[in-house]
């Protein structure tokens, strides 16, 4: 999910192959636009990620995420599992 001021504005759907670390997975590395991004910030070669599908009409987009539930102001990034 994607939220943005505690409201979710993004619902993707991970592919089959779940989480994969960006350095081992050649798929990943393509979505990268050209090595100086990779060459700016190295840390994104150690970090985890997923491919899928964005999810148009999910019945989440919309909703408000509270703090009860992970959600954290001073993260820029909050993961929920």
């Amino acid at each position: 999910m994607g939220v943005c001021h505690k409201e979710i504005v993004a619902v993707c759907k991970m592919d089959e192959r779940g989480w994969r670390k960006i350095s081992e997975d050649s798929q990943l590395m393509n979505g990268f636009k050209n090595d100086a991004e990779i060459i700016e910030c190295p840390s994104l070669l150690s970090r985890y990620a997923f491919s899928g599908e964005i999810v148009d009409d999910s019945p989440y987009l919309g909703m408000e995420i509270l703090i009860e539930y992970g959600f954290n102001q001073s993260r820029t990034v909050t993961y929920n599992y």
